[in-house]
């Protein structure tokens, strides 16, 4: 009966986890495409250095090792009366997404420069919309630049 009772417990706390687990995931094939493009990129230029892989491995750890952070911090902040309208761990890994995405354009670039730039105009739509003041003044700049005649 105790056996059982142990049993059910553990289930439902990785069910609890399930989300955590979903999350780093994501992270986790983020992180792969972008070890395999950059394998790729520097096979492809012949430019492969050991010493450089590893370095880039110890900071695809630290993006692991971060996320854990943000896991360990969602789950027991609670217990401490801090709670957040958002997660930790999802928020970082909004994050280490977002710079992975940034990371394997970047090696696909040097790959194939024609297909960089078409994902560079997928992604781009995704930019924070300009200020319009902003616009004004760099549409003024360029008009005093480039006069018309």
């Amino acid at each position: 009966m105790n056996d059982t009772t142990t049993f059910s417990f553990s289930i439902v706390q990785l069910e609890a986890l399930t989300p955590q687990i979903k999350t780093g995931a994501v992270i986790l094939l983020f992180i792969l495409f972008d070890i395999i493009t950059g394998l790729i990129k520097s096979l492809a230029s012949h430019s492969y250095e050991s010493s450089v892989m590893r370095q880039g491995l110890f900071h695809k750890l630290g993006e692991i090792v971060c996320f854990i952070f943000g896991v360990v911090c969602d789950i027991f902040l609670p217990y401490l009366g801090v709670s957040l309208p958002v997660s930790i761990a999802q928020s970082i890994c909004v994050y280490i997404v977002i710079m992975e995405i940034g990371s394997v354009i970047e090696n696909i670039g040097a790959i194939n420069p024609d297909l960089a730039k078409y994902l560079h105009k997928i992604f781009a739509k995704f930019e924070e919309p300009k200020d319009a003041e902003v616009i004004a003044e760099t549409e003024e700049k360029e008009n005093d630049e480039f006069p018309d005649t």
